[in-house]
């Protein structure tokens, strides 16, 4: 068993360290991007249905719909 666990240990021997943690890095990275891409996705199909369901509507109160648009808003007209 001890001479398993040590041929796992030396298994990547050949491998740079930096390549290592160069991988980890990137792989690192991957996953906390599409961990909060996934979780937003979710979150606003969760939202949307709800809002379908009339479970938002004390939110029209708070932001009643504007006449302006964004452009209307940013040009001073």
């Amino acid at each position: 068993m001890a001479a398993l666990s040590y041929k796992k240990l030396t298994g990547n021997q050949w491998v740079k360290k930096k390549d290592i943690v160069l991988a980890n890095f990137v792989g690192g990275v991957a996953w906390g991007l599409g961990s909060v891409i996934g979780a937003t996705i979710f979150v606003a199909v969760l939202v949307w249905i709800l809002n379908l369901l009339g479970l938002f509507d004390f939110v029209k109160d708070y932001f009643p719909r504007s006449s302006y648009t964004g452009i209307r808003l940013f040009n001073g007209s």
